[in-house]
């Protein structure tokens, strides 16, 4: 079975897929995957983020659009981490460790050492 890419109207590749029935794409079986290209097998396996669809064929993105597409997913890390801040699905260290900072900032005449939390900890637990 055929391997392919699907992509924008920019030519940006957003979906690959492995060895797909080649049915399913020539009949529109696949809700919202109106632009499809096919690839063999070699050029699925190394398929990088920086190639684009042009004219019907798989090409190098030029350097100006690799910096933008690299400036793209560095924000995308970005607003994935601060919305997962903003839920605190983030480890319980980090929450413990954010909490005592701002306490300590909030408090700079009694600051709360790791040594302390170490301590707190070994009583609470009897060790």
């Amino acid at each position: 079975m055929p391997n392919y890419v699907f992509y924008d109207a920019e030519g940006k590749i957003y979906k690959k897929k492995h060895s797909l029935s080649s049915h399913i794409v020539e009949e529109g079986l696949i809700e919202g995957y109106e632009r499809a290209l096919q690839i063999d097998e070699e050029t699925y396996q190394t398929l990088t983020i920086y190639k684009k669809v042009e004219n019907g064929f798989l090409v190098d993105m030029i350097q100006q659009e690799k910096d933008a597409l690299d400036v793209e997913l560095a924000q995308d890390a970005v607003d994935k981490l601060i919305a997962q801040i903003e839920k605190y699905e983030v480890t319980t260290l980090q929450i413990i460790t954010a909490l005592v900072k701002v306490i300590n900032v909030r408090i700079p005449s009694n600051v709360i050492t790791k040594a302390e939390m170490i301590a707190q900890l070994r009583s609470d637990l009897g060790v």
